[in-house]
């Protein structure tokens, strides 16, 4: 049995049913170490959890204005012995990852850096930096077949890289659709008075990332053409109030529907389900997956120097289409396209659905995060050839 010691900054909800896939394998024995919460981002916590292989006992530290954090208390297992692995969230900004990284090269345990390759926006010397310290680790685990790609092409040895294709579980979007019959869908959508509305559908944290003010935007000049256009917002913060008085100053407010912060795959589903689209107009992440596993094509923009690896799912032109970033009349053009012609969205909604349930699956997510480990201990076990 391979024992596996895997830190993270927190375990939010969606990769609880990873965590539980890996310590369901017989072969490996997991143990997942994290904080409660991270300082600066309390919309951002771990999920209840009640496992004991998940410990959410290391509270964490910021230093010099949150660009350096420590979480208190890790230390490297002493189960880990010879070729078992060690796995850090590939954050450099984790100090506390550093020490562990250099007990286990002391110890002989294999070690792994899971994460993102690239940060969106991210400067050219913090490129450099990041792509350095990756090199210390025995393998690097990107979240997409696409980072690797990349990191092939800048010289990275294929044998230490792999791709981890992150994805989220489709089940709970799946039982939900069950449960939203055709005639209960069309009795929710007459209680809503959604049945004649062309609508578009966001779903996320409202923060300035998401760029929630340029769907607004293009919102308004849709509704020149067809009143009928609709805007459904799910979820809440930071940027809420401010684009509420964009959405007076624009005549929008009537055709935008605030529905909060919502959980529950069964009261989300009809309204996804009611959607032409899903509209992103920053940089997306696995709220990509989340829409497509719905059937919804996704509508994001096309700089991919400023996007999440996530981004990768989307295929243009066959499940969403992408726009000039920061440019709302393009986006607009977007939203017509798929809101205006049936026969197409309707063929972008079954790519978008193919696209989950083929490529970007939970079980593809964890045999490729075993085969990362697997190499990363033989690497060790072999002298580092």
């Amino acid at each position: 049995m391979l024992n596996i010691q895997i830190i993270q900054p927190l375990v939010p909800e969606y990769r609880v049913p990873f965590f539980e896939a890996l310590a369901r394998d017989g072969r490996y024995d997991i143990q997942v170490f994290a904080s409660a919460t991270l300082p600066g981002t309390q919309s951002l916590r771990s999920a209840h959890i009640h496992h004991s292989f998940i410990h959410l006992n290391h509270p964490c530290k910021a230093f010099f204005g949150d660009r350096a954090l420590w979480q208190k208390g890790l230390i490297l297992e002493s189960r880990l012995t010879a070729g078992d692995v060690l796995v850090v969230c590939g954050n450099p900004r984790f100090l506390s990852n550093y020490p562990l990284l250099w007990n286990a090269k002391r110890r002989g345990v294999a070690t792994v850096w899971w994460g993102i390759g690239t940060m969106p926006g991210q400067s050219s010397l913090n490129g450099v930096l990041r792509r350095q310290i990756m090199k210390w680790a025995d393998v690097v685990l990107l979240y997409t077949d696409r980072e690797r790609d990349e990191f092939l092409n800048i010289g990275f040895p294929g044998k230490r890289l792999f791709a981890i294709n992150n994805a989220i579980d489709q089940e709970p979007i799946q039982g939900a659709i069950k449960q939203w019959t055709t005639e209960r869908l069309r009795e929710f959508q007459w209680q809503e008075n959604l049945l004649d509305k062309r609508v578009f559908l966001f779903c996320g944290r409202v923060t300035p990332k998401a760029r929630v003010d340029l769907a607004i935007q293009a919102l308004s000049l849709l509704l020149r053409e067809n009143t009928k256009t609709l805007l459904i917002i799910i979820g809440d913060g930071e940027e809420r109030f401010h684009l509420q008085e964009l959405a007076r100053q624009l005549g929008v407010t009537e055709s935008i529907r605030w529905l909060g912060t919502l959980y529950d795959q069964s009261v989300i589903a009809p309204w996804f389900l009611t959607a032409k689209a899903f509209v992103y107009p920053g940089y997306i992440g696995l709220s990509n997956m989340h829409a497509m596993g719905y059937g919804l094509p996704v509508i994001t923009h096309r700089n991919m120097s400023n996007q999440s690896p996530e981004v990768a799912a989307l295929h243009e032109g066959m499940n969403g289409l992408l726009f000039e970033e920061g440019n709302a009349e393009h986006l607009a053009r977007m939203m017509h396209r798929l809101g205006s012609c049936e026969e197409v969205r309707l063929s972008m909604s079954r790519q978008a659905s193919q696209t989950v349930a083929v490529e970007f699956t939970l079980h593809e997510m964890v045999r490729r995060f075993l085969s990362a480990l697997e190499a990363a201990s033989e690497k060790v076990k072999s002298g580092g050839a």
